[in-house]
C-alpha cells in the first residue's frame, strides 16, 4: 500500500506578513529599540523596504512616520533595521 502524506502548502507570502505583524507589534511594545527587518538583501532591495517601512506602506507599519527604518551594507549584501517611534501627537517613550 501506498503511504499518502497529507499536509497544506505553505504560503511563504503569509508567513512572511505575519512575522512582520508580530515585529511592529513587538517594536510597539519596546519603543526606541532596534530590530533587524531584513537580512542578507541587497542593497537596493533594502533602500525599497525601509522607505515601504517609514512611509507606512506595508500594513503592519502604519500609521506612516511612526516606525523609523535605515539600511546598513557590507560586501554587496545589506540589513534594514526598524524601531518604533512613536505616532504623531504622541509619544513612543
Amino acid at each position: 500500500m501506498t503511504r499518502v502524506a497529507w499536509e497544506e502548502p505553505r504560503s511563504p507570502r503569509l508567513e512572511r506578513i505575519q512575522h512582520l505583524h508580530a515585529m511592529a507589534n513587538e517594536l510597539r511594545a519596546n519603543p526606541g529599540r532596534w530590530a533587524v527587518a531584513y537580512d542578507d538583501v541587497t542593497p537596493n532591495v533594502a533602500s525599497r523596504r525601509a522607505g515601504d517601512i517609514r512611509n507606512g506602506l506595508l500594513a503592519s507599519f502604519r500609521p506612516a512616520g511612526a516606525f523609523e527604518a535605515t539600511t546598513r551594507a557590507t560586501a554587496g549584501r545589506a540589513r534594514v533595521y526598524v524601531r518604533y517611534i512613536g505616532e504623531k501627537g504622541g509619544s513612543a517613550s
